[in-house]
């Protein structure tokens, strides 16, 4: 009689499948955009790259979006830190908040009354109007008084230069 068995399978290694745990992030490029102005409220993160290493010994580009960001406040002016959070990793990366300055004026309107007879002393800037134009591009109608016009006499006769500002 004989009998016949199955030969058992030898295996010289066992190989356990480590989780991929993320270990670290980094900011391999900037954001396109890291300049900005007072009041500006759009972050723009195009152009961010976020790397990261894992405990396998492998990196990848990681996918970040805006929740993933925070630090971002353009109420005042200055350098500013934004933090870069995945998996409980975080990176951080600078940007910089200008102030909103006028660069410029212009009289868009004239004043309603623009001829005076000598002697006269009042001048009436009723309807004038005078744009100002900033660094950040925008532009706004600015409130001009008697004290921002300078040149006004009446003591002769002619054509006046009158400045504003």
């Amino acid at each position: 009689m004989f009998h016949i068995h199955k030969k058992k399978r030898r295996t010289c290694c066992k190989h356990k499948r480590q989780n991929k745990i993320l270990e670290k992030i980094e900011i391999t490029k900037q954001p396109t955009k890291i300049s900005y102005y007072v009041g500006e409220s759009d972050l723009d993160i195009s152009g961010l790259e976020v790397t990261g290493t894992y405990n396998d010994g492998s990196s990848k580009i990681e996918s970040v979006t805006l929740s993933d960001i925070s630090g971002f406040t353009t109420a005042t002016s200055g350098e500013k830190t934004l933090t870069v959070s995945i998996s409980g990793k975080t990176a951080t990366f600078k940007i910089t908040v200008n102030a909103v300055v006028l660069t410029g004026i212009s009289v868009t309107k004239e004043p309603t009354k623009t001829s005076y007879y000598v002697g006269d002393s009042t001048l009436n800037i009723s309807g004038l109007e005078v744009t100002g134009t900033y660094n950040d591009g925008s532009s706004k109608i600015e409130s001009v008084t008697l004290a921002n016009i300078s040149g006004f006499t009446t003591a002769t006769s002619g054509e006046k230069t009158l400045t504003v500002s």
